[in-house]
């Protein structure tokens, strides 16, 4: 079994590299880990949440900062005046 992996002493899985290559996965890329409920995970890749919301849709990527869109429209309004 070419993907069998044992867990670390401290708890981390390798992924075989022609899986990281076929699926793009690189250094520092987050992951979301969700426990099925029967003894198995599952990763989901993320990018992370809206520094403002926390909300995980619509990111956009502001420097180092992620925002949602909705909070990056409502920041533009305030900039423009037009939230009075």
């Amino acid at each position: 079994m070419l993907n069998e992996k044992k867990i670390s002493k401290s708890g981390g899985i390798t992924i075989p590299s022609h899986l990281r290559r076929d699926l793009g996965v690189e250094a520092g890329d987050r992951y979301e880990i969700v426990d099925q409920g029967d003894g198995n995970i599952l990763l989901s890749r993320t990018l992370g949440s809206c520094i403002i919301c926390k909300s995980k849709e619509e990111l956009i990527k502001v420097d180092a900062v992620l925002i949602c869109r909705s909070c990056a429209t409502k920041i533009a309004e305030k900039v423009e005046g037009k939230d009075e």
